[in-house]
């Protein structure tokens, strides 16, 4: 039983560990975006900087729930846990 538990705790940490490192590996930004070069009329639309203000502004949405669902597993393993010591 403890084992089954187990395994499952490391699947739930393995899927937030996947959800995350493709958030970072997608979202990363040299710079912190800065929505104010969007009304910056000296900035080239061609600027990566802009594009990077375009992607994360489009993608908010998409990463918040990204981060909710990776938070889940990490919560759902965290009470697994729990659940395992105090059965001992």
């Amino acid at each position: 039983m403890i084992e089954y538990r187990l395994e499952e705790i490391s699947d739930k940490l393995d899927k937030a560990e996947t959800m995350l490192t493709h958030l970072i590996q997608t979202y990363y930004f040299s710079e912190k975006p800065n929505p104010y070069l969007l009304l910056d009329g000296r900035v080239s639309r061609d600027d990566s900087r802009r594009e990077d203000v375009l992607k994360w502004n489009q993608d908010y949405t998409f990463i918040y729930q990204f981060i909710n669902v990776a938070y889940d597993y990490l919560d759902e393993s965290s009470r697994l846990i729990e659940s395992i010591i105090n059965d001992c």
